[in-house]
């Protein structure tokens, strides 16, 4: 909406929506498989308020979400459960899902050549039998991002994303907590012609030692550089 005396616009946005998933082969067929599994099924709603200011120069806005899943496919340890021939973990359904949570965003561009990005989130997702949260579902995200474009036409951006702490489970099947993490990126590109692009990032900066599952460590620190082509 805007007016005419008012240099600000906004909008509201509502959805539902209603979600089917058939189990995959591998979830049915792998050595973590089973076939009795069941497909899922969600029903969601959100709303979210937008607005612009400053000329359009500066964007905010706020989600509000709630979904409910039947029987949710979810990776799920042997120990305490009844599972035949079961090597570890298995495939399973969770009965019922709920998640709800929040996301919020800012966009600014103070001038042309210059953009900020942030985003934050804050998800509850939990088993509604036992209210405990579900795996490796963190409940905490925030992101911020700059990029700025040079006089010479070279691109810079660097960006910091965090991850809060996570549930998980162990070997044993007892739970245990995945701890958050915070990783800084860098990237620049740099236009050869018309159909061609100079690119380069480093990603984990810092060389972060995190873990987004129990037990399994991820990339380090990672360069890459390269050309794009563009038909």
């Amino acid at each position: 909406l805007r007016t005419a005396n008012s240099p600000t616009t906004f909008w509201l946005r509502a959805s539902y929506g209603e979600g089917f998933k058939a189990p995959s082969l591998y979830q049915l067929h792998s050595t973590y498989g089973n076939l009795a599994l069941k497909p899922e099924s969600a029903k969601s709603w959100e709303v979210g308020l937008a607005q612009k200011l400053l000329d359009g120069r500066m964007q905010i806005g706020v989600t509000g979400f709630r979904r409910t899943t039947r029987n949710l496919i979810n990776l799920v340890s042997c120990f305490g459960n009844s599972a035949p021939l079961c090597t570890g973990f298995y495939y399973d359904n969770v009965g019922v899902t709920l998640a709800k949570g929040i996301e919020a965003e800012v966009k600014l561009r103070p001038v042309d050549a210059l953009a900020f990005d942030f985003t934050y989130s804050h998800v509850q997702a939990q088993d509604r039998a036992t209210g405990q949260d579900l795996l490796r579902r963190p409940r905490t995200r925030a992101y911020a991002g700059m990029d700025y474009t040079w006089p010479c036409g070279l691109n810079t951006g660097a960006s910091v994303s965090l991850q809060g702490e996570s549930a998980d489970v162990d070997d044993f099947g007892a739970r245990v907590q995945n701890d958050g993490y915070a990783l800084a990126d860098l990237r620049l590109s740099y236009p050869l012609g018309a159909h061609a692009e100079l690119y380069g990032r480093i990603e984990n900066l810092f060389d972060t030692h995190y873990e987004t599952v129990y037990s399994y460590g991820q990339p380090g620190r990672t360069a890459t550089a390269g050309i794009r082509l563009k038909l």
